[in-house]
Order: C-alpha cells, then sequence, then structure tokens
C-alpha cells in the first residue's frame, strides 16, 4: 500500500466513525424526544423573561450553562440564537453547546472545545458534531438535561466556582452552594421548573429511554 493510499484509507476510516458517532447521537436524540421539548420550552420560557421585553443593539447575555456530570470536564451552554440583521434574540431558536475542558500539557493548562451542537428550530432538535467531538457527547448532554429537569438545584449546585447564568466568579459560600449568584438568583423566578411543581417533571411526562448516566472576569459574591 502506498502512502497515499495509507491516507485515503485512514480518511475513509475517520469519516466511517464520525458517522457512527453522528448516527448514534441522533438515535439518543430520537429517544429523549418527549425531555428535549420539554427542556426547549423550559429554557425558552426562562430566555423571554430575562429579555423582560428589552430592545437590544447587539447579542445579549441570555441563557445559561450546565456543568455535566463525568470525565473529561464539560459544561452545556444554553442561549437563544440572534439576527445580527434584525437586531433581535431569536426565541424560537434555542441552541445548547457541549463545552470540553481538555488538558494541554503537563503543567495544567488547558482549552474549551465544542464537543456537540444541539440546535432547536422552532421546537426540533438537530444535533451537529464538532471537531472536538467526544463519542459520548449526545449522551453526556442528554444526561444533564434529564438531571436538570428531575432536580434543577442540583444541577446549578454543581457548579461551585462561576455563576451558571451570568458565569462570572462566585465568592461567597452560599453562592457557591447553590450555583448562582446574588444578582442573578433574582432571574430564578423565570424558571417554571423550579417552582411549578414539586414533582419533578419527569415524573408528569411520558418517558421513552431510561436517565443516561462570562468573558468578563468580575466579581460576584
Amino acid at each position: 500500500m502506498t502512502e497515499h493510499d495509507e491516507r485515503e484509507e485512514r480518511r475513509r476510516r475517520s469519516i466511517e466513525l464520525l458517522n457512527q458517532i453522528q448516527r448514534r447521537a441522533d438515535e439518543v436524540l430520537a429517544e429523549n424526544a418527549d425531555v428535549l421539548a420539554e427542556f426547549e420550552k423550559v429554557t425558552r420560557e426562562f430566555c423571554i423573561g430575562q429579555a423582560e421585553n428589552r430592545t437590544f443593539a447587539r447579542r445579549p447575555q441570555l441563557g445559561f450553562k450546565l456543568v455535566c456530570e463525568g470525565d473529561p470536564p464539560a459544561r452545556i451552554a444554553v442561549r437563544p440564537n440572534w439576527s445580527r440583521h434584525r437586531k433581535q434574540v431569536l426565541f424560537d431558536h434555542i441552541n445548547v453547546e457541549l463545552m470540553i475542558e481538555r488538558k494541554l500539557n503537563a503543567e495544567g493548562a488547558t482549552t474549551v472545545d465544542r464537543g456537540f451542537g444541539l440546535a432547536f428550530n422552532r421546537g426540533i432538535p438537530q444535533g451537529t458534531l464538532w471537531a472536538g467531538y467526544c463519542p459520548d457527547g449526545a449522551e453526556r448532554m442528554v444526561g444533564t438535561i434529564r438531571g436538570f429537569l428531575a432536580d434543577p438545584a442540583a444541577v446549578f449546585a454543581r457548579s461551585a466556582d462561576n455563576c451558571c447564568i451570568c458565569g462570572r466568579r462566585l465568592t461567597d459560600d452560599t453562592s457557591r452552594t447553590r450555583g448562582i449568584g446574588p444578582e442573578c438568583i433574582q432571574t430564578i423566578r423565570f424558571f417554571p421548573v423550579l417552582w411549578d411543581s414539586p414533582t419533578s417533571l419527569l415524573d408528569r411526562m411520558p418517558v421513552r429511554a431510561p436517565a443516561a448516566r462570562s468573558t468578563q472576569e468580575e466579581v460576584q459574591g
């Protein structure tokens, strides 16, 4: 086999692997369609509440981040899309990104890769693998979403260093315990999932599959 043939074979295998991962991701999304639909609804209501009928000249900081369980360390970032042309927040288009933290060297330097993306277009989810993919990206994302719908306070509390809403560093014990700073805690009223019912949303909806396993460094606390 020539060097060219070897390169082509590696390329073929890489494409085949990516296709397999994408097919599995599509299966995970289909199996959890009810859960994803509920999450999209909760997220949209929260972002609309955050915006409070304001107009924006540039993309606002709306949405939130949730820490995933497992390794490597990861978060899902949730936010509505933005139309630069119309200067308008598109609440019917919600983006969810799996951000994976990776070590660069033995000294502890890290980088963050986008591993898996989920876009809701008028409630319809579509998953996409990115260059920094991880084979279980869809499972980790859906598992975090399920955990959030079942016990949102517990998932918020996974983030002891940064606020899940604005990303600012948390400094006082109360904020670090709940994962949300004293200013952003006021926005929790826009999360019906937290106060609508003492029963988990997952207990009130048909479930098709079992659960899977800021740029500004301001101080809030």
